[in-house]
């Protein structure tokens, strides 16, 4: 029942944080400070990875959750009229999430592999 929850989490905690940037685009914030998003990705990753103990799992389902908004986004342009910086930001939530939760499969004791 609990993984049946940290499921639940994952998913609606990517939902959410997709929300939020979204949020931040739509206000017509900077795209530096929309950068900015991927360390929530990747805290959010790296607590989730870290309480489920399954580092994969929990990036594979917060990236799932942050999909639909993620789709969406991407089809948005920029001043320019380009897709490339609403691309580039949802790789960024990616890149985040990978980044966080390959922080948490790192050794308990956080020492390197001798």
């Amino acid at each position: 029942m609990r993984e049946a929850w940290l499921a639940l989490l994952a998913v609606a905690a990517g939902f959410a944080l997709s929300f939020l940037a979204m949020g931040l685009f739509w206000i017509a914030m900077a795209w530096p400070v929309q950068a900015l998003v991927v360390l929530p990705f990747g805290a959010t990753a790296w607590a989730l990875a870290r309480w489920s103990g399954n580092p994969r799992r929990a990036a594979l389902l917060l990236l799932v959750g942050a999909t639909p908004l993620g789709l969406l986004f991407t089809l948005f342009r920029d001043r320019e009229g380009s897709h490339l910086l609403p691309v580039l930001m949802v790789v960024l939530w990616a890149l985040g999430t990978l980044a966080g939760a390959s922080l948490a499969a790192g050794r308990p004791d956080g020492q390197a592999g001798e």
